[in-house]
């Protein structure tokens, strides 16, 4: 620690609680910054049930990404290339929140829809097998004659021409699209997308989805989250490969995840899985009322987004009977792009080590991808006619995916990492203070790195566990005039500093803590009563 690159005050002041971005309660979800096609069935639903907002936001994001996902896409401003504008949401909360009747109410279009398609699709495949059995027939006689042709010592040319252009002709089989798959098996998942890539997943029991096994599905889920390609393999029969598009809704209660965390939270994290998710969790538990919802004055506000979700099915239905694949590609205005580049670096300096995100910072890295990808979503379901992402649009999926980080930061706040660097605090906190008392002042830093912690007596470990306490108030930073010497000083059970011994009160000055903020807060005061 180099004493020079500190300011020293007459008294360094211990922050206050709320000076801890983890200590302060998470705003409320920020609903202002969705548009009126999204806040309104929001407001309608939240009024008529009572259910947790944040529930019903998450529901209403998977919806309109489902929508959109077949449709758009976004143009990644760093590759040039085109990515999918799906998104993945992971709901936490308790049985009774109304997890099911929020998505009941909400992606009944989609339910709808998939209806719609198994009927015509029995249509069309009763008209596929009558016309596939006239092209067998027809297949043999061109057969038969090429061979009779052969017998007869022709070239069979003229035959064999004829078997191409009926090949080229064989009846297209239908393609039976189911875009809402809830409690399936992943195999049965990972079959469907190879024959219809555009579909949601959304669950109500997440975890029983992944069973316990989930390394493979894992893995499915994040090439279909990325849009890579995928190779599928089914019974030494089936052999494709597709590139799935896929909207996920997990939900689940905070025990169940808990406890499944516990068992496969590893490999959980160290696959980049839940990075990718857009976490909410509620233990809101208010009483909601179904009924309440579909004869409430607001319930034209809920129609009238079921009808543009109505409309955005159609158009993939279209895009289905014509066999079209191709996509709008989404850019970002200039205006746009530069405010996404701008906290795009915000959030890489939020993630060096010690700043407010580094304990996730797998999330915060995909958050700049969410981003844009709710960015698109909300710019073509208000204007499908738009091609290009709006600077207000961008400032406000901006807002929202910050909430979502600080959301997750609370749920996923005790990360292995951040239980070891709290325990390095702990122990040098109780060191100082026991050698502190030992020694009747302050110590020195030579003093811990030859009598601390063994972990702590490297200057690269022990500098930003003391930075933490220094930061906190709980330790100072003396510099003693006369030696020009560095004392640090551990706050104790007197509420006093311990100053280092014979040096006069006014040849000390203590180091601005301010330099040293930490981000979040760990309770000392055990430590101090025990040393009492």
């Amino acid at each position: 620690m180099n004493k020079n690159d500190l300011t020293w005050v007459d008294r360094a002041p211990r922050p206050d609680l709320s000076d801890y971005p983890s200590e302060r309660s998470l705003s409320p979800y920020p609903v202002y910054l969705f548009p009126e096609i999204l806040s309104k069935p929001l407001g309608a639903l939240n009024d008529g049930t009572q259910i947790p907002v944040e529930l019903i936001a998450n529901t209403l994001l998977t919806a309109a990404s489902l929508a959109c996902q077949s449709l758009i896409e976004v143009i990644q401003p760093h590759t040039n290339t085109p990515t999918p504008c799906s998104l993945y949401f992971f709901s936490i909360a308790e049985s009774g929140a109304g997890k099911s009747t929020v998505k009941n109410i909400i992606m009944k279009p989609f339910y709808d829809f998939d209806e719609r398609m198994r009927h015509e699709y029995h249509d069309k495949k009763a008209d596929y097998d009558a016309k596939i059995e006239v092209w067998k027939i027809k297949n043999k006689t061109l057969i038969k004659n090429l061979r009779k042709a052969i017998d007869k010592n022709f070239n069979g040319e003229f035959e064999s021409r004829k078997i191409v252009e009926h090949t080229r002709s064989k009846p297209r089989e239908p393609v039976p699209p189911q875009i809402i798959y809830n409690d399936t098996a992943a195999t049965d998942l990972i079959y469907g997308l190879s024959r219809y890539p555009n579909a949601g997943l959304i669950t109500d029991e997440a975890i029983t989805y992944f069973g316990n096994r989930p390394k493979n599905k894992i893995g499915f889920l994040n090439n279909a989250w990325d849009g890579s390609s995928y190779h599928f393999r089914r019974g030494g029969t089936i052999d494709c490969h597709f590139t799935p598009c896929l909207t996920a809704s997990l939900m689940t209660q905070p025990g169940v995840f808990e406890s499944f965390m516990e068992v496969h939270g590893k490999i959980f994290k160290e696959s980049g899985f839940l990075s990718r998710f857009l976490f909410i969790r509620t233990d809101n538990l208010e009483h909601y009322g179904a009924e309440a919802v579909a004869h409430g004055e607001h319930w034209s506000e809920i129609r009238e987004f079921h009808g543009r979700l109505d409309f955005l099915l159609n158009k993939q239905k279209e895009c289905i009977d014509n066999n079209q694949t191709a996509k709008t590609q989404l850019t970002l205005s200039d205006n746009a792009l530069t405010i996404w580049k701008k906290h795009r670096e915000a959030l890489l300096n939020k993630i060096k080590p010690g700043n407010e995100l580094y304990y996730i910072r797998e999330f915060a890295v995909k958050s700049s991808t969410n981003t844009l990808r709710m960015a698109a979503i909300f710019q073509y379901i208000c204007n499908e006619s738009a091609n290009e992402i709006s600077e207000d649009i961008m400032d406000n999926c901006i807002e929202i995916t910050d909430w979502y980080l600080n959301a997750t930061n609370r749920i996923f706040f005790d990360t292995p990492e951040r239980i070891e660097f709290t325990q390095d605090v702990l122990r040098l906190y109780e060191f100082i203070l026991s050698r502190s008392k030992k020694e009747n002042g302050a110590i020195t830093t030579g003093e811990i790195e030859q009598y601390g912690p063994n972990k702590l007596r490297k200057v690269e470990k022990l500098t930003p566990v003391l930075n933490h306490l220094v930061g906190q108030g709980d330790v100072i930073l003396y510099n003693s005039i006369p030696n020009d010497t560095i004392y640090i000083s551990a706050l104790n059970h007197d509420g006093l500093y311990p100053q280092p011994r014979n040096t006069p009160a006014h040849n000390i000055r203590a180091a601005d803590s301010t330099a040293f903020r930490p981000c979040f807060h760990i309770d000392l005061s055990d430590i101090r009563l025990k040393a009492k």
